[in-house]
């Protein structure tokens, strides 16, 4: 049985889901209805409705606005994951492991970046990494969740939950993020001095450049999905992003060592991000971290084949069931 459901872009009109919404801070339980039952039977999340409480909304960041999906026990919880999604993928995507969360008595609170899945802005663009740790932070300003807090990344949102980390939680007398789990995050891509290059020269020249599907996982479905099949999906990438992510490079390179509660979770046959360097870079800045290596797995471990994808899985749950 395929992972996903095939569609058709016809069957999503992203607009009007996202002005269905109310204000995220101010709205009421989600009901279903005929203009969202293409969309959670798409990325198999309304089944999670027959079970748990959903909250749908929208909030508000300067120019953009953001879709957030905050899925609630029907009693009491464990606490709250708060899960960020990576570049060019949506929380759509993220079913499954939204499901595993809930399954073990956490809520879930989860957007879609700017640009990505539901929410507008420029596809796939940002200026500067800070702007997504502020969306972050803006979200959890108008979020009423339990604690304990946790912020679980993939990829880029890996990167956001650090960035997050730096700008904001650093600066508060008491960490109100109790754990944070990265999955294969961001530090330096592979072949990050052609692109840093390529950069240099393309910046003055384009805007935007033609996506690239690498081979992220060993699910052929997932792979179908996302090459052929998600009407999400957009076929062009905003050359300002990848200037922020090289910006992103040396920030988080030149940070200063700190000793809080993170757990890394990397596959070692990643072929997007330099996972060797980035894993010396991170038991250098925080040298308590907890490394978990996925052997043979590949970059996209949310959603990498089964055999894989369930190390994963069994590693977060063992980190949850120390909280």
């Amino acid at each position: 049985m395929p992972l996903y459901k095939s569609s058709s872009t016809q069957d999503l009109d992203v607009v009007a889901l996202r002005q269905s919404l109310s204000d995220f801070q101010h709205a009421e339980a989600f009901q279903s209805s005929e203009l969202w039952i293409p969309y959670l039977k798409m990325y198999k999340l309304a089944p999670l409705l027959e079970q748990y409480r959903l909250r749908l909304g929208v909030v508000s960041c300067e120019a953009y606005e953001l879709v957030v999906q905050h899925y609630m026990q029907a009693t009491a919880s464990r606490g709250t994951v708060i899960l960020v999604h990576g570049y060019m993928d949506h929380v759509g995507l993220y079913s499954q492991l939204i499901s595993e969360m809930l399954g073990q008595g956490w809520n879930v609170l989860c957007y879609d970046l700017p640009g990505h899945g539901l929410s507008n802005g420029d596809s796939y663009a940002i200026d500067h990494f800070s702007r997504y740790a502020e969306q972050l932070e803006g979200i959890l300003q108008q979020s009423v969740f339990d604690k304990p807090c946790v912020m679980v990344g993939q990829s880029t949102g890996g990167a956001i939950v650090l960035a997050h980390q730096k700008l904001f939680a650093s600066k508060q007398a008491i960490d109100p993020i109790t754990q944070r789990i990265l999955l294969a995050p961001l530090i330096r891509p592979v072949q990050y001095h052609a692109i840093y290059w390529k950069y240099a020269v393309l910046r003055f020249l384009l805007k935007r450049i033609r996506r690239f599907h690498s081979k992220n996982s060993h699910s052929e479905d997932f792979l179908r999905f996302i090459r052929s099949q998600d009407p999400l999906q957009k076929q062009w990438v905003a050359v300002n992003w990848v200037g922020a992510m090289l910006e992103w490079v040396d920030l988080i390179e030149s940070s200063e060592p700190q000793s809080i509660a993170i757990t890394l979770i990397q596959g070692t046959d990643d072929g997007t991000v330099d996972w060797q360097h980035n894993l010396a870079v991170l038991q250098r800045l925080f040298p308590d971290i907890d490394v978990e290596l996925v052997e043979d797995g590949r970059h996209h471990l949310a959603n990498e084949g089964l055999p894989w994808r369930q190390q994963v899985f069994d590693k977060i749950s063992e980190v949850l069931m120390r909280l």
